[in-house]
């Protein structure tokens, strides 16, 4: 009985998890954590590669490798990036995972919660500018372009000594 619900559950992708985990021997141990360092650095071919509760090795056609986390938002499916395998670590990326876990259980999508704190830090940032080091940035930004025409010296001058 036990083969046949195996094979109807690999024929069928209706036949829900739950169901079948009915009739697995409970003396089996659940895959978790099926990547480790080693194997994650070994993988050569592009794809997503699952390690555990959402989170996947994205290996691209070029051979760029990141950490991704899927996940479900408003029934659609959701991807943050968690950053690239050779600066985050499967340990770092794991425990971003479930920070990224937490958000959803409080009902906060991720990625929106990770824009929200990058706008944040701009605005904080934007708010900690003098006017001198705006003013500089902004002339250093087009130093090719005459930005306030013929009197352009002028106001740089009258800026800097006022």
């Amino acid at each position: 009985m036990l083969s046949d619900v195996y094979w109807r559950r690999r024929k069928s992708p209706t036949i829900g998890l739950a169901f079948v985990d009915q009739f697995v021997d409970p003396g089996m141990p659940k895959t978790t954590h099926r990547l480790n360092t080693i194997s994650a650095s070994n993988i050569k071919k592009a794809g997503l590669y699952p390690d555990d509760a959402g989170l996947y090795l994205r290996v691209k056609p070029s051979g760029a490798r990141s950490w991704v986390f899927r996940y479900m938002h408003d029934r659609k499916p959701r991807y943050l990036g968690l950053g690239s395998a050779a600066s985050v670590s499967l340990a770092t990326a794991r425990s971003l995972v479930g920070d990224a876990r937490r958000l959803l259980d409080l009902g906060q999508d991720p990625i929106e919660a990770k824009r929200v704190a990058e706008r944040e830090a701009a605005a904080d940032k934007a708010r900690s500018m003098t006017f001198e080091e705006c003013a500089e940035a902004y002339m250093a930004a087009s130093p090719g372009r005459d930005v306030l025409g013929s009197h352009g010296l002028g106001y740089t001058r009258a800026l800097r000594f006022y």
